[in-house]
């Protein structure tokens, strides 16, 4: 499963990737990997780097019926590079306007999507230096203090 995840309780924060081709089943077998453990909060930020995806094989019905497990508040972004699969994630944000509430901002770069979710530059690179002990599919959560940190 191309989809791997940092949660970083202290900060209240998720960082996630997708990696080459995501398909629906696969969004939410992680959804549901995410659900159930028990040191993630729907309230947590998450910030959603697809930018290493080479393809996006999910539909707007499917977009539509996929479960929204956000809490009011949680402030999300999504990173997408790629003209099409940045086209979907604003589709994406479109179909869920109402659940949404504001809260999802759809950007090409990351910087953005930080200045967004209110994480500085260096603890991305912190979090996301994580990602690499991470298989496809699978979670890490980071216990205790990490350096920096919102």
């Amino acid at each position: 499963m191309p989809v791997r995840s940092v949660i970083v309780p202290m900060w209240r924060f998720v960082l996630s990737e997708g990696l080459d081709i995501l398909t629906n089943a696969e969004m939410l077998e992680h959804q549901k990997t995410l659900l159930a453990c028990p040191r993630f909060d729907t309230a947590f930020n998450r910030l959603y780097n697809v930018s290493t995806l080479s393809d996006f094989q999910v539909s707007p019905s499917q977009m539509r019926a996929m479960p929204y497990p956000y809490a009011a508040g949680a402030i999300r972004a999504i990173v997408a590079e790629n003209d099409m699969i940045y086209g979907m994630a604003r589709m994406y944000q479109m179909l869920r306007d109402e659940e949404h509430q504001g809260a999802l901002h759809v950007c090409r770069r990351l910087e953005e999507a930080l200045e967004w979710i209110g994480l500085p530059r260096r603890d991305y690179d912190w979090v996301s230096s994580k990602l690499s002990d991470v298989e496809a599919g699978e979670l890490l959560v980071v216990e205790g203090r990490p350096p920096g940190g919102p």
